[in-house]
């Protein structure tokens, strides 16, 4: 299932335990509160914040394929494939990672820790 980047983004603040304020969008960017967090959520706008998902989910980010691919994944998640966060890269005119792909590789991976967290 394909998520919109406003899907990837309530996904992923529920899995850091984040409550919404309504109505409260801005384009994808919307409002929450969590426990050392208040405020515009964007972790694709705001590259901290992907590090404090990171930070508060416990990822891991690598780089496989030769570096073709950026992968976040939580270390208990080592196995389970439908949990990672997996961008590919290179295809372009920079062949290296880019902080957008890091940060929607986090993004990726928090949101299925926040899909699966509802289920």
């Amino acid at each position: 299932m394909s998520l919109t980047d406003r899907e990837l983004i309530e996904f992923a603040a529920n899995a850091i335990g984040a409550t919404a304020h309504e109505p409260s969008f801005k384009g994808d960017i919307r409002k929450f509160t969590a426990a050392g967090f208040s405020g515009w959520f964007s972790p694709l706008d705001f590259k901290e914040q992907a590090l404090t998902l990171a930070t508060k989910l416990r990822l891991d980010v690598e780089f496989w394929d030769g570096f073709k691919q950026v992968v976040c994944r939580r270390s208990q998640d080592k196995e389970n494939f439908e949990m990672h966060g997996i961008v590919g890269y290179g295809q372009g005119t920079d062949p290296h990672p880019t902080g957008e792909n890091v940060a929607r590789a986090i993004l990726i991976a928090a949101a299925n820790i926040g899909m699966r967290m509802q289920e």
